[in-house]
Parts: C-alpha cells; sequence; structure tokens
C-alpha cells in the first residue's frame, strides 16, 4: 500500500490517509488512486512535463544500462547517510527513484508534473517490488510534512532550495545529479561545428545548504543502433535547441561514441 507518513493533504495541509480507492484528508479534500497506483496532488496547474513519447523514449535508453555506473554511486551515496525517507524531487519514470527505494531500504516519495512519467514510475516499482509512492505533483510546492524527510534527491531537474529546506530534517541532505563538464561531448560533438563545455560549477553553492562532498563518475561508452542515439538526444536539451540540419546528422549514425561525464553534489541543510 502507498506510504503516506511524509504527505499532507495539497489543499489544506491536513494529515492524509486511504480511504477506500482514494486519498482523504480530514477536510474530506480527496485524491483518486490511479489503476497504475499514483496519486494526482497538482492542484496548483495544468498538466505539463514530458510527453509520453519522451518518458517512453527515456525509460528505453535507460533501461539499457548506459547510465547504470551512474546510478550505482548515486545508490552508494543514499546509502552513506541517514535515509529513512527520501523524496526524489523530479523523478521523472522513476528509473533512479525505484533503484534507490529497492537497494537502499529508504521509503521513497516521487513527485514530477508529468501524469505520464509518474504514471511509469508507478508502474516501474511495482513491478520491482520496491517502497516507492510516486505522485504527480511541483517540486516548488511538495505536498510534504516540513521537516519530515532525511534526503531530498535532486536528478537533471530544477532546484528548489527553500522547499527542499523546508521539507529536509535538520542536517538532512540534499543529493543533485548533475552534468559533468564533459559530458555527452561525443554527442555535442557529432551535432554541432562549435562545441562548448558544461559548467558544473555553477551550483558550487546553494542558499540554505552547505556543499560537504562531490563524487565524480566518468566513462566513455558506445550507444548503439539509430534508435537508442535519437533516445539518447531526446532527453537533453540540445533536442530543442538543435537546427534539423544539424539534427540529421546525428540520424545517419549507427553507433555513437561519447563521454558520460556525471557530479553527485552532496548539501546539508544549514
Amino acid at each position: 500500500m502507498m506510504r503516506l507518513d511524509n504527505i499532507r493533504c495539497p489543499i489544506c495541509g491536513g494529515d492524509i490517509s486511504h480511504i477506500g480507492g482514494s486519498l482523504a484528508c480530514g477536510n474530506r479534500h480527496t485524491f483518486d488512486i490511479a489503476k497504475s497506483g499514483y496519486v494526482n496532488l497538482n492542484v496548483k496547474g495544468a498538466a505539463a512535463g514530458d510527453s509520453k513519447e519522451m518518458v517512453t523514449a527515456r525509460s528505453s535508453f535507460l533501461d539499457t544500462g548506459y547510465y547504470s555506473r551512474f546510478a550505482d554511486k548515486l545508490v552508494e551515496t543514499v546509502n552513506s547517510m541517514p535515509h529513512e525517507a527520501v523524496i526524489d524531487a523530479g523523478c521523472g519514470e522513476g528509473y533512479y527513484s525505484v533503484r534507490a527505494a529497492k537497494e537502499t531500504g529508504c521509503a521513497l516519495y516521487g513527485f514530477d508534473l508529468s501524469k505520464a512519467a509518474v504514471e511509469k514510475a508507478a508502474k516501474r516499482a511495482a513491478a520491482a517490488n520496491a517502497d516507492a509512492s510516486f505522485f504527480v505533483g511541483g517540486i516548488f510546492d511538495l505536498p510534504v510534512k516540513s521537516e519530515s524527510v532525511d534526503v531530498v534527491l535532486n536528478l537533471f531537474a530544477p532546484c528548489a532550495n527553500e522547499e527542499f529546506s523546508r521539507v529536509l530534517k535538520p542536517h538532512g541532505h540534499l543529493i543533485m545529479g548533475i552534468a559533468g563538464e564533459n559530458h555527452l561531448l561525443g554527442l555535442k560533438s557529432a551535432l554541432y561545428s562549435e562545441v562548448y563545455l558544461n559548467n558544473p560549477e555553477k551550483l558550487a553553492e546553494i542558499d540554505g545548504f552547505t556543499r560537504i562532498k562531490t563524487e565524480k563518475v566518468s566513462y566513455k561508452t558506445v550507444i548503439e543502433g539509430r534508435d537508442q542515439i535519437e533516445n539518447l538526444f531526446s532527453m537533453t536539451p540540445y533536442y530543442w535547441k538543435t537546427s534539423r540540419e544539424d539534427a540529421d546528422k546525428l540520424r545517419e549514425l549507427d553507433a555513437l561514441e561519447t563521454e558520460l561525464d556525471f557530479e553527485i553534489a552532496v548539501f546539508e541543510k544549514n
């Protein structure tokens, strides 16, 4: 059954509990549990986030294991600190969320504005029998009780530092996944004549937190097949910024060698 220990009503802030096939608070604000197991707690805006097609592409790529070394280090990092209750803020389709829940024993709560992504995450958790509960909701206004969680994961997503500080326990931890300097250098070189490196140090300081550790995960890999190259491309911001002429260069490739370069930055709540 979906865990609710750390969840509060997004309308009134009251405690939420199971009532039949729904969740409800003492003020009778009610939220249906979808057949796939997620709940929509987004009461302040229209549906947004990744489309079903984008979610399918990202899931297909991640399930091949190309990013598994990053996921391994992420799990190791979570395991190294108190982690009874963990939030994945911007959880996407749940690839990292479910691994963290399954391999660390935490109770994980995932939030994303994309219904398609959250539905996929809920199905992934059910298939893995993981203690992970997923909700449609924005990360800048989490329906989570104040000072109730040990860790917030924020992987390749916007940083809502004030909200993360609110929900974290005193001295709780924010773990950010950041693209390293050379991340996807091979992909960018295949697309553009002039290539710029990433700047991970732009997140060196976050208000309300102290950076205590940085883990680096860097390796080269070969992405096999046009479909998976396209899936990877669609996961990146370059997908929306690249001309059709440049994008067509990538679609002519049957294999792509590229650097995968990640940083896992650990911050402690002040």
